[in-house]
């Protein structure tokens, strides 16, 4: 018999060197917010943006998504928020 495949984790923390080894995987931002000690719009910014955690647990550390079966890090597309005419 075989296991189920689990889902991959949709954030991982990784290091801002050129290896990016993880420190830590996470399926929600909730819960990286928990380990790392910041707020979601932290959490948010890093991911938009590339920016580097200053504090914690996660200091010096990259936030990364999953898209399409691959981990990056750049800018999310938001909703409009007005209609085009």
């Amino acid at each position: 018999m075989s296991r189920k495949k689990e889902p991959p984790p949709q954030f991982i923390a990784v290091t801002a060197d050129e290896y990016e080894l993880t420190l830590g995987a996470f399926d929600t931002v909730k819960e990286m917010c928990e380990w790392s000690g910041h707020k979601k719009f932290a959490i948010y910014q890093s991911m938009e943006n590339g920016r580097i955690l200053r504090k914690g647990p996660a200091k010096g550390c990259k936030v990364l998504r999953l898209v399409n079966g691959r981990y990056i890090t750049g800018v999310l597309h938001p909703k409009p928020r007005h209609k085009k005419k």
